[in-house]
């Protein structure tokens, strides 16, 4: 939806085909050019779904799966099939709605949901969030370094040699930044500076660390926005969501269920 800018809401029907080009983050939020540059299928923004979805459909005549990332409370959009994502590290906080907790809505929504998947990195017992809904564990895979400036690309165990004697700052604005700095440390690294940012942040040159540090660890969210003044100091990290094979055939099924009630 890009809903953190400003100009890209000031009017409901404002709809942007964002892609893998993208770079005005005071338009297309971070996370919809980077779903444009992973996913390579066609990625529309705006404030209005529904306007959006449209705006997609009759753009991309063979499209005929709409995913809207974060949309679970946007009820002027229909939708066919729900998955919640939970943080399982985090789960559901205290339990009480914004603003006196993390929650949109009641716990109890997760029973009228499709499908739950929880990013695991704690407690991996997910019947804990539901005992009627099917549950999926996410695991993060594939981790990979990538410079900004000229595409260099390590795996873990280069890195890790790579790095290895140097003075590491790493920095997030994302949801949530220590589990990216946690992450980096399981992996082997030693942070000498975490710098957490806010969610979406946009990042100036003068956001980056001095001379003094030989490398800046970034999320592949936040490099999507330094890429204009990107250095040879600059690495992002790349991981890709694994998802057991159960619940890519839940989701096929669920589809192919809809499409034999709805077509004819």
């Amino acid at each position: 939806r890009g809903y953190q800018r400003a100009r890209a809401e000031s009017a409901i029907d404002n709809v942007i085909h964002v892609l893998p080009s993208t770079t005005d983050g005071d338009v297309v939020s971070d996370e919809a050019t980077l779903l444009a540059r992973r996913t390579g299928v066609p990625v529309y923004a705006g404030a209005d779904r529904v306007a959006a979805a449209n705006t997609l459909l009759r753009n991309h005549k063979e499209v005929n799966v709409i995913l809207s990332d974060d949309g679970l409370q946007h009820y002027a959009l229909r939708r066919d099939i729900e998955i919640c994502v939970i943080d399982g590290s985090r789960g559901l906080g205290n339990g009480g709605l914004l603003p006196a907790g993390p929650l949109r809505e009641p716990a109890s929504r997760l029973h009228t949901v499709d499908a739950i998947v929880v990013n695991t990195g704690g407690d991996t017992n997910t019947a804990r969030f539901s005992t009627t809904t099917p549950a999926f564990e996410m695991t993060l895979a594939n981790t990979l370094f990538i410079n900004l400036k000229t595409d260099q690309r390590l795996d873990v165990r280069l890195a890790l040699d790579t790095f290895g004697h140097s003075r590491l700052h790493a920095l997030a604005g994302i949801g949530h930044p220590q589990k990216f700095f946690a992450h980096l440390t399981d992996l082997g690294f030693v942070l000498a500076v975490t710098q957490p940012f806010p969610d979406h942040h946009h990042y100036l040159a003068t956001d980056m660390p001095g001379s003094d540090v030989e490398i800046i660890l970034m999320t592949e969210k936040d490099a999507v926005k330094c890429g204009t003044f990107a250095d040879e100091r600059m690495w992002f990290v790349r991981v890709d969501a694994v998802l057991p094979n159960d619940f890519t055939d839940f989701v096929l099924k669920k589809i192919a269920h809809w499409k034999a009630d709805h077509v004819t």
